[in-house]
């Protein structure tokens, strides 16, 4: 008989196996699924990081969207896509910095960064020039491509980032496919060698203490794992344990019971093709087979609420002796890794229909500005050689009239005779303003560095020869030079300097004034100050289109073009142009060149 010592020393020796067992199980076993979890959590990170940058994308365009909208119908409501698509983009590019930690790819993002504010300024730039009635200047800046380099920057970046992204997915899914055969593993042998030490405990103490000792043992080791693990006995399929984890994914024993048949499942399961399982083909059953299922993509279908994909691996657990003791299986919850997969490909899918969408837009804009062009050219042609003729028939046989029949007619038919020479002689002026506007808006600009000071004298000096009775004290600041088109801005300051002059004939001292004002920071603003007529400001919006006027022709003649010419040639440059005046007491008119390199005085 064995003496009490002995028993007692042997029943310890298995009581040490069983709880080194389950110490050796617990350390690996979080070990492994400490890396599982965080390498799932890097490809989580992954997929928000791309899907964050097609949303920064859409979010541009949307606000591109609207700025065409309002561009082409000058009505605020379509501005509302503009404001939504900066307050997005600056949503996404804050969320962007939460979930990038990579050095290069925060400079890369810094660098989308300033590129998106380049983006929104010059959106805002537009939308200025078209509330101010500046569409020519706005249509100029757009057919200057500056948009499109700034976008084509932009997409540059995000694909920088999208790759070095992908690249980064393709090294975490492989540390993850790494960590679940590792997983499989550790929880295979661990579990076989719990098994085991269970068993043999069983065998030593045979008591029910004991076995309801090492049953809690195995459950608070099993039971801390981050993913769903289920154990079954052959041949029957039986579960013999499933922890927490495990059910909370499946909620129905069922799907995981290789036993269960399909009746008595109380949700569907199926393959990730949308196929059914047959009876006998779950994870688990295969493992009962002797097969190991490595990954397997499932999909839970309860009867209320959303899907649930699983990612499932499964493995035979053999005895010492090579029998078949237990099967495993165990799982992860990969549904926020498939909705964002999903997302990233609606993100894709919405993006392609919404550049179509743009492109068709910009294709019909294009072809429309095509034909206006096409039309004012024709018009241009039309007043040039079919209006003139007519005109000058009529001329003609006012002035043969004039000079050869004057005497017999009395004094009403020749006052009537002088009016249809002015009107003519008008419509000839008009014309020829008409003419010289055309050609303005056609005009390619070639800047260089000008002389305003010297350029404003000569227009001067040229006053003075045509209008020499006149006593007119000009004052030009001296050293006025910036770049500019020297033959567009003559023709600007001719159309300046001249409306000054002819404002102040009524002034016993008429005052004109070139100069400048400097800004930090921005083109200087340029003046032209006089102290003529003025006029009410209530009306200066109406001053830049053509054949507008504030004076009858009896009090001062012209044809209301010159402002007009002044407005094209200012939005050529890229500059801006506005007045101050009141009735009376004169009038300035200020104007900058955006073309400008230094804009030094």
């Amino acid at each position: 008989m064995t003496p009490p010592s002995t028993r007692l020393n042997s029943r310890m020796t298995w009581l040490l196996a069983v709880v080194l067992a389950a110490a050796v199980l617990l350390s690996t076993s979080f070990y492994s699924f400490r890396s599982f979890s965080r390498s799932t959590e890097l490809v989580r990170r992954t997929a928000a990081v791309q899907v964050e940058l097609e949303r920064l994308l859409s979010a541009l365009l949307n606000a591109e969207t609207g700025q065409r909208g309002f561009l082409l119908s000058g009505q605020e409501e379509f501005l509302e896509p503009y404001h939504i698509g900066i307050t997005d983009a600056a949503s996404r590019l804050a969320r962007l910095r939460e979930l990038i930690a990579d050095e290069d790819e925060r400079r890369a993002l810094d660098g989308l960064d300033a590129l998106t504010r380049q983006w929104f300024a010059l959106l805002g730039e537009l939308v200025s020039l078209r509330r101010h009635g500046q569409t020519d200047a706005a249509l100029d800046v757009v057919r200057s491509r500056v948009g499109k380099q700034t976008m084509d920057r932009i997409r540059a970046r995000v694909r920088y980032i999208v790759e070095a992204e992908e690249g980064k997915l393709k090294r975490r899914q492989h540390e993850a496919d790494e960590s679940d055969r590792v997983t499989v593993l550790l929880v295979s042998c661990s579990g076989a060698a719990l098994a085991l030490a269970l068993a043999v405990g069983a065998v030593v103490r045979k008591t029910a203490e004991q076995r309801r000792r090492s049953d809690a043992e195995r459950d608070e080791v099993l039971g801390q794992m981050p993913v769903g693990v289920a154990l079954a006995e052959p041949p029957t399929g039986a579960l013999v344990y499933v922890n927490p984890c495990m059910k909370e994914l499946t909620g129905d024993l069922g799907l995981i019971d290789a036993g269960a048949s399909t009746a008595e499942r109380a949700r569907t399961i199926r393959r990730a093709d949308g196929t059914p399982y047959a009876p006998g083909e779950l994870p688990l059953s295969r493992a009962l087979r002797g097969e190991v299922v490595p990954h397997e993509e499932m999909v839970v279908a309860p009867s209320t609420g959303d899907e649930v994909w699983i990612l499932a691996s499964a493995a035979p657990v053999y005895d010492p002796e090579g029998g078949l003791r237990l099967g495993v299986v165990v799982a992860k919850d990969i549904t926020d890794q498939r909705k964002a997969a999903r997302a990233l490909t609606d993100a894709n899918e919405a993006l392609a229909r919404l550049n179509a969408e743009l492109e068709r837009r910009v294709a019909e804009r294009t072809a429309e500005l095509e034909q206006v062009n096409t039309e004012l050219e024709a018009f241009s042609y039309s007043v040039s050689h079919d209006l003139r003729a007519p005109l000058r028939a009529v001329a003609g046989y006012c002035r043969i009239l004039e000079e050869d029949y004057a005497a017999a007619l009395d004094e009403e038919g020749r006052s009537a005779l002088a009016r249809a020479l002015a009107a003519a002689r008008r419509m000839g002026q008009l014309i020829d303003d008409l003419l010289s506007l055309s050609r303005l808006t056609r005009a390619e600009l070639h800047p260089e560095r000008v002389d305003l000071s010297e350029l404003a004298r000569e227009v001067v000096s040229a006053l003075r020869e045509r209008d020499p009775a006149r006593d007119v004290d000009v004052r030009i600041a001296p050293g006025l030079v910036d770049l500019c088109d020297p033959r567009l801005i003559q023709v600007m300051l001719e159309n300046v300097l001249g409306n000054a002059w002819k404002f102040t004939a009524n002034r016993a001292r008429a005052e004109i004034e070139l100069g400048v004002t400097p800004r930090d920071g921005a083109p200087p603003a340029y003046f032209v100050r006089d102290n003529g007529a003025g006029f009410d400001m209530a009306y200066a919006q109406n001053l830049f289109a053509p054949f507008q006027r504030l004076h009858a022709a009896s009090e001062f003649e012209g044809t209301g073009i010159g402002l007009a010419i002044v407005s094209r040639v200012i939005s050529k440059h890229g500059g801006k142009v506005w007045f101050d005046a009141a009735v009376g007491r004169g009038a300035t008119l200020h104007f900058t060149l955006a073309a400008s390199s230094t804009g030094e005085a």
